[in-house]
């Protein structure tokens, strides 16, 4: 079994770039203790693994996942311009004259307050393109005085996001509500098509091409115009996925935007290809495995790389080997590894396992399934958050520790989400509550009547919108066969409880997504009840209910489980409810991620046969 310290080590890279040149690999490495976290742009020569820590005074801000959006290079690579982790932006001067050797030769702050991402250095006005707090669009250079100013530029959007410079005008993403970048979005002064949803866009280093991924086609995939030229890869895999931060980066040019990389999603499974622009030959695949943070300059073609056998790592691509009279696959090179070393260990790695893909006709739902090498007869049917979302076949240490423990795991890809094209990712408006409850019943019957699983065996879990996913799959298969329950137990952190009140809260970037996910504008309309768990306390006090929330979660208040807790209990249910101090929307405290694993692993110890 995996120890617990293993799946809880902190230490993470995101934004991972090369420097201009070819030579050096530049990311924010990010440590994590119970006490603090410690970021630090840090930066891997590519041929003999030297490691260089570039100080920019203060501490970068830190991507999401498979994300960036914290650093950018200046065409030579003699400058970094780095997003602050408390607020500002700093530009670094590194040594030119020396490919092979980066010191840093001077720091300036150039904006102190305001959260900004997405930095990118202007070609034109000799400055820095920023976003700042989310929507201002903002140019930063030097007044006649020598002082840095902001300059900001005008737009209609209420969001905005990764920013570059287009024939000397920023170009970047932006939508306005009640849209979501997923459903209607724009590339501001490049693009906009009524229901097209857009994202990344960003220019070659020569500026001769500029892209963006679109699912104007129904697929989301990558367009590329070139010299006055638009090509559309048509592919019926995805390029990227939901939105839900900025600086994602699944595509990239080369250095003369004669050529992309770009990802596929098939079923879960990621893989990285190339090929020329214009549709002159064929595409080529790099690798497999999920990769994010595309970056290409010269002969070197990075990423950060993981599968569920794989803990992510930073990896280059030599990409000498496109030149040769038959094109080969580049090799790879592992430059880093994030996290724990032990996940590299070869005993450590016996205990993950790659899951088998599942396409339930009769549900239209794909099931990702995990079996361990020695299962103990519970099934874990697990729902992912979002709802708008995926959970692709990445390193996932949570699914590890609990597979090693011999549980099997069900991924449900219930409707709506993302991966399979527009029209799949939109099969859950005006449904949510009922019709990603509905899959998740349907696909747990399925795998319990092919697999053998029973019903006193199997535990739902889910966190967020998955816990509203969840909790209506018990109320609904509670409505179809009360003498039959779905489950034997329910696991949710921080759940969506109560859709109205949901709806009604000041989050803003997603509560005005709520009333089109469950097709009622009135709140006097009886969906947003019969939607909500709480409403149904009865049918789910027929199962225990194990429930973890954060105090001070902005997203989805703690007063949802509150309310959960209340309806259940006063009914005569078990609901055992767990408020982690600190916690926002997930919980980033190691103490805590302990107790709620250790309380977890008592829980489901109720259901082994």
């Amino acid at each position: 079994m995996l120890p617990l310290d293993l799946c809880l080590s902190g230490g993470d890279i995101t934004d991972v770039r090369v420097r201009p040149g070819g030579l050096w690999v530049s990311g924010v490495h990010t440590t994590s203790t119970a006490e603090e976290k410690q970021s630090v742009v840090r930066m891997w020569h590519v041929v003999s693994g030297a490691t260089v820590d570039v100080s920019v005074g203060q501490q970068p801000a830190t991507g999401r996942g498979l994300s960036g959006g914290v650093h950018r290079w200046s065409d030579d690579g003699s400058q970094l311009v780095v997003a602050l982790r408390d607020g500002g932006l700093a530009v670094c001067t590194v040594t030119t004259d020396k490919p092979d050797v980066v010191e840093v030769l001077a720091i300036e702050i150039i904006a102190n307050e305001g959260s900004f991402i997405n930095p990118v250095f202007s070609q034109v006005h000799h400055g820095v393109w920023a976003i700042r707090d989310w929507h201002d669009v903002v140019l930063l250079r030097r007044s006649v005085n020598g002082e840095w100013i902001q300059e900001q530029h005008t737009h209609s959007g209420d969001f905005a996001w990764d920013v570059d410079e287009w024939n000397g005008e920023p170009i970047f993403h932006t939508w306005n509500r009640p849209e979501m970048p997923w459903t209607y979005s724009r590339i501001h002064n490049l693009y906009d098509k009524q229901n097209v949803a857009v994202q990344q866009p960003r220019t070659s280093q020569n500026r001769r091409a500029v892209g963006f991924l679109c699912d104007a086609n129904g697929t989301l995939n990558l367009t590329v115009i070139r010299d006055g030229r638009t090509t559309v890869i048509e592919d019926s895999s995805e390029h990227g996925g939901p939105t839900w931060g900025p600086g994602s980066r699944t595509w990239c040019f080369n250095s003369d935007a004669s050529m992309v990389a770009y990802t596929r999603n098939e079923n879960g499974y990621g893989s990285l290809w190339v090929r020329a622009i214009g549709n002159a030959g064929a595409p080529l695949m790099v690798g497999k495995a999920v990769h994010g943070c595309l970056s290409w300059e010269g002969n070197t073609l990075t990423a950060i790389r993981s599968g569920a056998r794989t803990a992510p790592e930073v990896v280059s691509y030599n990409m000498m080997s496109l030149l040769l009279p038959q094109a080969m696959a580049p090799t790879k090179k592992t430059i880093a590894f994030a996290g724990d070393a032990r996940w590299h260990n070869e005993e450590v790695k016996d205990e993950l396992v790659e899951p088998t893909v599942i396409h339930l006709t009769d549900c239209e739902v794909v099931v990702r399934l995990y079996v361990p090498r020695n299962p103990n007869g519970v099934l874990m049917s697990w729902a992912h958050g979002g709802p708008t979302d995926q959970w692709q076949v990445s390193f996932m240490p949570r699914h590890a520790f609990w597979l090693s423990r011999g549980y099997t795991i069900a991924i449900i890809d219930y409707r709506g989400t993302t991966g399979y094209g527009r029209a799949s990712q939109q099969r859950l408006d005006g449904q949510w509550g009922e019709g990603d409850a509905r899959d998740i019943v349907s696909a747990t019957r399925l795998l319990q009547a092919e697999y053998g699983y029973q019903p006193e065996h199997t535990v739902l879990v889910g966190a967020s919108a998955g816990a509203l996913a969840v909790l209506g799959a018990v109320v609904l298969a509670h409505d179809q066969d009360s003498l039959q329950p779905i489950a034997a137990g329910v696991v949710v952190s921080y759940p969506v409880v109560d859709l109205r009140a949901l709806a009604q809260t000041d989050d803003p970037f997603e509560a005005h997504y709520v009333p089109r996910l469950v097709g009622a504008a009135n709140f006097k309309d009886p969906l947003w009840g019969e939607r909500s768990p709480h409403t149904h306390p009865r049918h789910l006090a027929h199962v225990p209910l194990l429930v973890f929330h954060g105090d001070s979660d902005t997203v989805v208040p703690l007063q949802q489980s509150e309310t959960l807790r209340d309806a259940v209990t006063s009914v005569g249910g078990e609901v055992s409810l767990h408020v982690m101090a600190g916690e926002g929307h997930g919980f980033r405290n190691v103490h805590n991620q302990e107790v709620e694993y250790r309380l977890t692993e008592q829980f489901l110890r109720r259901f082994l046969p």
